[in-house]
């Protein structure tokens, strides 16, 4: 087709030759570049002359196709003449912009590149080149590792290329798009993509296409540990570099061989041969892909440069678990662990599971176990690992045995601990307390046979739900129609089984183990133990059914031989304390709507282990509702630690909170737990987190997610289990738009908020806290005030308190002292700007108004209608409690 052009475009020529016109230049042009493209060495001499002498749209066009010659042929050198010779000018032309841009790509001059990016999208018309511009664009951030503008780029490419119908050019940003999801870890997305790419490229024939997408396809089957698939795929691809990634796979899966020269520095690593695996890898350290690179410079020199950013995903995981086993370092081979869970790769995250499970092994042959009886199915892949599987639990099994044996004993022992003072009331809640602890379950209840109908009831609960509560007492109902025979109830996971999958309380709490045991000495059972776990399957085995039996007979001698038995039917403490009463609240004093809101979601957060944030106005009481989550969680044994966030200074508050060894600092003579640490076990308040400086948020969101801190000049890490309480007076959304809290760290310390109301939304709380301060000062002091005088009381219930509580409580303090003894509290002992507050909105008086005709009537009552006690017992005269009767008839106008 090109040679016929050239035919028509010599004969045109020839009749024109002596004409200099725009059009003959444009037809010389095209004659020219037909030259060109059917290769002939004439059509590059004719653009050569036009790109030097031709008229400014020509020259740069010619100049353009030049480019684009110059790169099919790779002669890069004869490209930097052109662009030396012309530069960049700004009345360039589109077509030669572009091929500069493709030229600057090959060059690696990303740089150069983007300089030109706006100009581009903004006067480039709708065209292949175009969507060509918009792809190098994508490949130039992907080469620099933005991995969101270079998927932003590739997408809008695609877009133009559907509009313009050029399905291969599709086919290419498709592929180019999957290899980006491939480094970022996203092997899902990537494989979707890579064969959408391959579908296009297998329809138009294009087989060179089609390998490269192939190759793609094997090396993330290989990262995602399907090694069978991998080598399938690659043994039919004509692509070199699938040695490489057929290598790491006999590597992985321990056979002995010659691999690729790449590689040989990690399969004598592999192999335990480190010195020669460094000999190595100083021979081959100058033909090293970057990958591969980054990773021996990690294993061999020790170091974890900022190139790690710039490596696939993959590699990444790789180095952090290699690392972390050199090093000996739990959180590197943690965090390996879960990018390779978040990302699919099942092989990788078996293999770091398997690596974990080995450094714990001696310290918690348990956890150990667990890990690898899940790690071995993602590693049947590698006969190699799978063998070094079977092999660790192989020498864990009589550890383990040794141990368990042990903790039988301890948890038999500790519960038997109980025998002489199971008089206090709370020991059957230790029990059962210690009892979660022992058996790894999160909640649990034990229940007893009334002795009138032998239902089941609530002797005790341990972060239990009412909804829960029915649920056990039904599972309960079994166990107590056949614990005489030594049976009990073991459910792995309830979402699954049939008897309890469509219970409410296994869907609400998501319950997955689920154990009940009967209580026992002689005959008949007459009570059961009930625990689950929301976080596990399986925790409770039928191996220990034995042992579970035995701890249900040593509960019930332990409860007949305390005489509990009649006291707990009697008391039923634990539903009473289920369904207490509105009212004063474990300390909390008021009785408004919005603080019954407020007691019944404190209720619910203490069940749970979530981070709470308490938000209000300074004065409210949030540490008050903190320590009273505490004392109503699981954790009340164990301590409440607040800590003031705004109140140490940013040097000394890492320490406080972290703690130090000794030497960390200067002055640092000893070593000292931090705030965080002491409260293991507990609950610590973080008041004022709004006010924490930014370095020490970095390491508290760390200890909120993981709960894994380290002291300051400590290497080794230490785990603390701590419930956090969070407080704050500041619009933290804000602070996080402005950059000034981290948003990762909001989005865990506010797990469940709860808004604290200030003291003007309260009703006519304010005169029963003000009673209650009073309360507390006369039995501190030895002077007696009898109570608020009406006018006191209208002034406290009409001003707003803008301190809220603490301000309330100054003002009773100051009108104490101010009070005559045995006399009342009037409007003149409270402060100036509480007595001029009295000029209020008309809905308010008439809310006062209400409320002193209704203090007025209680005082009738109580004094048997006698007006002159009643005015007495107010400390009012006999006039002024007429005119408060007197409200009573405008009241319901």
């Amino acid at each position: 087709m090109c040679y016929n052009k050239c035919l028509m475009y010599k004969e045109t020529l020839d009749i024109i030759k002596n004409i200099t016109t725009p059009t003959a230049s444009y037809i010389h042009f095209l004659y020219g570049l037909s030259l060109l493209r059917t290769g002939n060495e004439k059509g590059e001499e004719i653009l050569k002359k036009m790109a030097l002498r031709g008229r400014k749209k020509l020259k740069y066009r010619a100049s353009g196709e030049l480019l684009r010659y110059y790169i099919h042929k790779k002669d890069m050198e004869k490209g930097k003449e052109i662009i030396k010779k012309h530069g960049l000018p700004d009345n360039a032309s589109i077509n030669y912009v572009y091929f500069r841009m493709l030229f600057e790509f090959y060059q690696k001059n990303y740089d150069e590149i983007l300089k030109f990016e706006r100009k581009m999208i903004k006067y480039m018309p709708l065209s292949a080149e175009k969507g060509g511009f918009y792809g190098i664009l994508g490949m130039v951030y992907h080469m620099k590792r933005k991995y969101n503008k270079a998927e932003e780029y590739y997408r809008k490419a695609i877009e133009i290329h559907q509009k313009i119908e050029e399905e291969k050019e599709i086919g290419k940003i498709l592929y180019n798009l999957g290899i980006v999801y491939i480094e970022k870890g996203e092997l899902e997305k990537a494989e979707t993509l890579l064969r959408e790419a391959q579908k296009i490229f297998i329809s138009w024939e294009q087989k060179s296409h089609e390998d490269h997408v192939l190759y793609c396809l094997g090396e993330l089957y290989f990262m995602k540990g399907k090694f069978s698939k991998a080598e399938e795929i690659l043994n039919g691809v004509k692509n070199p570099k699938k040695k490489l990634i057929l290598d790491f796979i006999k590597i992985f899966k321990g056979e002995t061989f010659s691999p690729v020269p790449e590689l040989l520095p990690f399969y004598h690593y592999f192999h335990g041969k480190k010195e020669k695996a460094a000999d190595e890898y100083k021979k081959a350290k100058n033909k090293l892909p970057s990958y591969l690179k980054v990773l021996y410079s990690a294993l061999f020199e020790e170091r974890r440069k900022e190139e790690m950013a710039s490596i696939p995903l993959y590699y990444q995981v790789l180095i952090q678990r290699e690392l972390g086993k050199i090093k000996k370092d739990i959180s590197l081979i943690e965090k390996s662990m879960e990018i390779a869970d978040r990302c699919g790769m099942e092989f990788e995250k078996g293999l770091s599971m398997l690596y974990l499970a080995r450094m714990i092994k001696e310290e918690n042959p348990q956890e150990a176990t667990e890990l690898l009886k899940q790690c071995e199915p993602l590693l049947s892949p590698s006969p190699f690992f799978l063998q070094k599987t079977k092999e660790t639990l192989a020498d864990l099994a009589p550890v383990l045995a040794r141990r368990k044996g042990k903790i039988y004993l301890d948890s038999i022992q500790k519960i038997t601990s109980l025998l002489n003072v199971l008089t206090s009331e709370k020991r059957i809640e230790d029990m059962l307390r210690k009892l979660c602890e022992l058996m790894g379950a999160e909640r649990g209840a034990i229940l007893l046979r009334e002795k009138k109908d032998g239902r089941p009831f609530i002797a005790a609960g341990y972060r239990i739900d009412t909804t829960t509560l029915e649920e056990a007492r039904f599972v309960s109902k079994r166990i107590l129609r056949k614990g005489s025979q030594g049976e009990l109830l073991i459910v792995t996971n309830a979402l699954e089984d049939p008897r309890f999958k469509d219970s409410p309380s296994v869907r609400k709490n998501q319950i997955k183990s689920i154990l009940c045991a009967p209580i026992v000495t002689t005959g008949d059972p007459f009570g059961a133990v009930y625990l689950d776990s929301t976080l596990k399957e399986g925790i409770f085995s039928p191996e220990e059914k034995d042992f579970l039996l035995a701890i249900g007979k040593l509960i019930g001698f332990l409860i007949e031989k305390g005489d509990m038995w009649d006291r707990l039917i009697k008391e039923n403490r634990y539903l009473k304390k289920l369904l207490e009463p509105p009212g004063s609240f474990h300390g909390i004093v008021g009785k408004s709507k919005p603080m019954q809101r407020l007691y019944s979601l404190i209720k619910k957060v203490a069940m749970s282990e979530a981070p709470v944030l308490l938000i209000g106005e300074t004065g409210t009481g949030k540490e008050l509702v903190a320590k009273v989550i505490h004392e109503l969680s699981g954790r009340r044994e164990k301590p409440f630690i607040p800590i003031d966030c705004g109140a140490i200074p940013e040097t000394l508050l890492e320490a406080e909170l972290f703690g130090y060894t000794k030497g960390a600092f200067t002055g640092a003579m000893k070593e000292k737990p931090g705030l965080i640490e002491e409260a293991d076990g507990g609950t610590v308040f973080l008041d004022e987190i709004g006010d924490a400086p930014p370095s020490i948020q970095v390491k508290l969101l760390r200890v909120v997610d993981t709960g894994i801190l380290r002291r300051l000049g400590e290497t080794s890490p230490r785990v603390v289990d701590v419930r956090f309480i969070s407080a704050t007076n500041k619009d933290l959304e804000q602070l996080v738009k402005e950059g000034k809290f981290r948003k990762d760290l909001y989005f865990r310390l506010n797990a469940f908020t709860i808004r604290i109301p200030p003291l003007k939304e309260r009703e006519n709380d304010a005169i029963y806290i003000a009673n209650h301060f009073l309360k507390i000062l006369n039995q501190r002091h030895k002077k007696k005030i009898r109570g608020f005088s009406p006018g006191a009381v209208e002034l406290i219930l009409s001003y707003s308190w803008p301190g809220n509580v603490r301000e309330l409580k100054s003002a009773v303090e100051m009108a104490y002292t101010l009070a005559p003894e045995n006399g009342y509290i009037t409007p003149e002992h409270l402060p100036a700007k509480v007595r001029v507050s009295e000029v209020m909105k008309e809905g308010a008086k008439i809310s006062k108004k209400k409320f002193l005709y209704e203090l007025a009537m209680e005082a009738l009552r109580k004094t048997h209608g006698n007006k002159s006690e009643a005015a007495k017992l107010l400390g009012i005269s006999r006039r002024h409690l007429y005119r408060i009767l007197a409200f009573g008839k405008n009241l319901d106008k």
